[in-house]
Formats: C-alpha cells, sequence, structure tokens
C-alpha cells in the first residue's frame, strides 16, 4: 500500500503543498498538506506502519493549526 495510488497521491499533494508555500506564501498550502496527511495515514494504517501513522496524525494537526493560525494572521493585517 505504501507504493500504491494512494501513495502517489500522498507524495503529489505534499510535493504540491510545498510548491505553493515557496512560490505563493498561500494558506492553501495547509489544506493541501493536510490531503496528503490524512493519505499517508491511511496508507501506514493499512501497512501496519504504526510509526509513520503517527508521524502523520501529529502533522495532520499541525497542518489544522497551520491553517487556522495563517487564518489569524490575515485577519489581523487587515
Amino acid at each position: 500500500m505504501l507504493s500504491g495510488p494512494l501513495a502517489y497521491f500522498a507524495a503529489t499533494t505534499g510535493l504540491v503543498g510545498t510548491i505553493i508555500n515557496a512560490h505563493w506564501r498561500n494558506k492553501w498550502c495547509f489544506a493541501i498538506w493536510l490531503c496528503s496527511n490524512i493519505a499517508w495515514l491511511i496508507s501506514a494504517i493499512a501497512d501496519g506502519a504504526w510509526p509513520l501513522a503517527g508521524q502523520m496524525a501529529i502533522y495532520a494537526c499541525i497542518s489544522i493549526d497551520g491553517w487556522f493560525r495563517w487564518g489569524r494572521l490575515e485577519n489581523n493585517s487587515r
């Protein structure tokens, strides 16, 4: 499963989120990263790769936190 279609989706969305962040500094990178985190989490659970599953669960929380923090920063700058 870590090399199937879901893994390719996870890797691609991770890269797209990074490109969006690096080039456009846009909060949508966190939403895209969250998609990547969830896809990796599902793949890891399906394979019994528990350390990776734990890491992706934490990354998902960080992505959610980043989304909301960026939104607060945007609102405070207006």
